[in-house]
């Protein structure tokens, strides 16, 4: 309702990850209908990893499948890596590695 009453350049979808992860793996909505649903409306994603109710994991630490996002990123698509602060730089460092990868830089 408000993506269709106030549709402008600068009001959109904003798809969390690791969140919608998470509402996965407890059953509330389905990670990929999410983007679906909103990618006519998609502004830009935070890119974190989940395990069950663990989020804001380094991206490939975790059970969120990137690779399924791929048909939705753009490349004008905002991206922003939204990890907690307890996790090891090195993790870090390979979780950007892993989205570059992907393509996602």
């Amino acid at each position: 309702m408000i993506l269709a009453r106030f549709r402008s350049e600068q009001v959109g979808y904003w798809h969390d990850v690791g969140h919608a992860q998470v509402q996965e793996n407890i059953g509330i909505a389905r990670h990929r209908e999410l983007l679906e649903a909103y990618a006519d409306d998609l502004i830009g994603v935070h890119l974190h990893d989940a395990v069950r109710l663990d989020d804001h994991l380094a991206p490939g630490q975790g059970d969120v499948d990137f690779d399924a996002l791929r048909p939705f990123l753009k490349p004008e698509h905002i991206k922003i890596l939204e990890v907690h602060s307890k996790v090891p730089r090195e993790n870090l460092i390979e979780g950007i590695r892993y989205v570059r990868e992907l393509g996602f830089d």
